[in-house]
């Protein structure tokens, strides 16, 4: 399924979530505008109608073209609109699992076409009932002739007269029929009024007058064709519940703001009232909601709002305000997501261009073209041993560590500084940190040359594991950030106690961490050679199991002495021993010439939207 619906599923539940959203603010903006008139709410619905035929990406593409803020906008905003505007958009459909490739090939294809054709079915048949009934009514229309005379013509022009200037006047043509059928307005963008011969004999001049002027005013609200983008929603979209309740809810607003219109023009509320019930009586409703008749919606409740003259207020300026803040924010947000990808993009371009041992996070976007490793075997450690990780001159490999392990060598923030800790992963199953894995990757040979550079092994190594833990496990992961309590490393007034490392001086071999130097265990000291202070920061938070953050500005290499001091005892009653630890890693510090104390800072956390069980080999 993943090369078929892989790019389409997300995207639609994205923009199906969005329209539905949307639709429940327009619902909740007209029960806070129920008693104002009726056109103000039948625009809320329109463009509830409409936003389904606009995605939202389109504001979002328009976003990336718009100037970079000088001062940017806090993470926590993008992330808020991130995940209101497009909460499926890490979601991923799992990969069709076949033991013969072409069968699962196959399988996604027919399931594909399936769903077109069922799409595809519902359109036709929406399409289908809507032609019949216009062909219908059409017919109706063919048999009508138009009219040159009558008082029914002479009351059409005299309320075209009062209503329109003569240079914007258009006059509406007047066919009359033979037929049993409601008054209304055919056509969109040349209307003609149907008139039943009948009817008249049963109207007075005043009544006929009342019925006109309604249809009038659904010519000048251009109701027909508001009612026709309507329609193209719902076959689009028929299988969406809401587009047929907006259709029930727009065609009773809009018929209440015509009656509304019919009685400003100061006419008798009870002779309009008995033009409604008397042309109910003699005829059918219009068989097409894009034909404005003037029987359509709650009659009932229509005839009783006209007698009783329910008093409808203008829109205050709070009002105003609120509409106009909706629909700023509606067309904003989508916007400001996009900027916030354009800044995203700039940041990952700027850091291409900088050395590999300076660029940014690795994110699984991020991850080189086709790199990955040439074989890796992963299995479930159920022998148990030492617990082990280490690079070597060709490949990676750990032994007996949980896949959080994995994934922290995978996404660690930023070359050279320290990966993530297990509490800044969210979104774990249980099993991620319970079970134990050995994994043993070989590197290609066509990369074996840059695999030996220092610069280059450290993005590599995260190229590498991303591509590998994501078509073993489906890993799927986007970063956040949350406000916690952490530890602050400065320098202490006398300065550091270490100094910089000499590139020509031999240092001893060892095990070395991804872009963290090398570290050489003896006796009660860890000497640690060409490290960085994201070194200090991560042995200090393996020391304290606080989150450390680097506030020292020192930015360059250094060989490090750094004494391992006793284990804290085991509190009396297995109390916490967090403070225990935390002087341990003060004490470390302070045999650095550095200052370790607590503060408010920020935390990058790696959130997991989707996770499976390795696969083995």
């Amino acid at each position: 399924m993943n090369s078929y619906l892989t790019p389409i599923g997300p995207a639609l539940a994205n923009h199906l979530w969005q329209s539905t959203v949307f639709a429940a603010g327009a619902w909740l903006l007209t029960l806070s505008l129920r008693k104002n008139q009726a056109r103000v709410r039948y625009a809320i619905w329109l463009a509830a109608s409409i936003k389904f035929l606009v995605p939202f990406s389109l504001l979002v593409s328009a976003g990336n073209y718009f100037p970079q803020p000088k001062q940017p906008v806090a993470p926590a905003v993008y992330s808020a609109i991130y995940v209101v505007e497009e909460p499926f958009a890490t979601v991923s459909l799992p990969p069709v699992t076949s033991h013969i490739p072409t069968l699962g090939k196959r399988a996604e294809a027919a399931l594909f076409v399936c769903l077109g054709g069922l799409w595809l079915a519902g359109f036709g048949t929406v399409l289908f009932g809507w032609w019949n009934r216009w062909l219908v009514l059409s017919v109706s229309l063919r048999r009508a002739t138009a009219a040159s005379g009558g008082r029914e013509l002479e009351i059409l022009r005299r309320l075209e007269s009062a209503s329109v200037p003569a240079k914007r006047r258009t006059l509406l043509p007047l066919l009359m029929s033979a037929e049993r059928m409601e008054p209304g307005v055919f056509g969109v963008f040349r209307p003609v009024l149907i008139w039943p011969e009948q009817l008249s004999a049963r109207l007075d001049d005043e009544h006929i007058e009342a019925v006109v002027a309604h249809e009038l005013a659904h010519v000048r609200r251009r109701d027909n064709l508001t009612a026709l983008v309507h329609m193209f929603v719902e076959a689009c979209f028929w299988f969406h519940p809401l587009v047929w309740w907006i259709e029930r809810q727009m065609v009773k607003e809009r018929e209440q703001a015509c009656d509304e219109a019919v009685v400003e023009m100061g006419g008798s509320a009870e002779t309009y009232a008995e033009s409604l019930l008397t042309t109910c009586r003699f005829c059918i409703e219009s068989p097409l909601p894009c034909v404005a008749g003037v029987t359509g919606a709650d009659l009932r409740r229509r005839v009783s709002d006209i007698v009783t003259r329910r008093t409808l207020l203008r829109m205050t300026w709070p009002k105003k305000v609120l509409l106009a803040t909706v629909a700023v924010f509606a067309v904003v947000a989508p916007a400001v997501l996009g900027q916030g990808n354009a800044a995203q993009r700039l940041m990952r371009a700027a850091a291409h261009a900088m050395p590999a041992d300076e660029q940014a996070p690795a994110n699984s976007e991020l991850a080189a073209e086709g790199m990955a490793f040439e074989i890796a075997t992963i299995r479930r450690n159920t022998r148990g041993g030492a617990r082990h990780m280490s690079v070597s001159a060709s490949g990676w490999s750990m032994e007996n560590l949980r896949l959080t392990s994995a994934i922290e060598v995978a996404y660690a923030p930023k070359a050279g500084e320290a990966v993530f800790r297990s509490d800044q992963i969210e979104g774990l199953p249980q099993w991620a940190g319970s079970d134990s894995y050995d994994i043993v990757a070989k590197v290609p040979e066509a990369d074996m040359a840059d695999w030996k550079r220092p610069d280059r092994q450290p993005a590599m190594l995260r190229a590498m594991m991303q591509a590998l833990l994501k078509e073993r496990c489906g890993l799927v992961v986007h970063r956040s950030t949350k406000e916690a309590q952490v530890l602050a490393l400065t320098v202490s007034k006398g300065g550091p106690k270490f100094k910089e490392t000499d590139p020509n001086a031999p240092h001893p071999e060892g095990p070395a961490m991804p872009g963290m130097g090398t570290v050489v265990q003896d006796g009660r000291a860890m000497h640690v050679y060409g490290g960085t202070m994201a070194t200090v920061t991560y042995l200090l938070e393996k020391a304290s199991s606080f989150q450390v953050q680097d506030r020292t500005g020192l930015t360059g290499r250094y060989d490090f002495l750094i004494p391992v001091p006793d284990q804290p005892p085991t509190a009396a009653g297995g109390t916490d021993q967090s403070q225990d630890r935390e002087s341990m890693a003060i004490q470390i510090a302070d045999e650095l010439g550095l200052r370790l104390q607590s503060s408010k800072g920020t935390l990058e956390t790696l959130v997991i939207d989707h996770i499976e069980q390795p696969s083995e080999n």
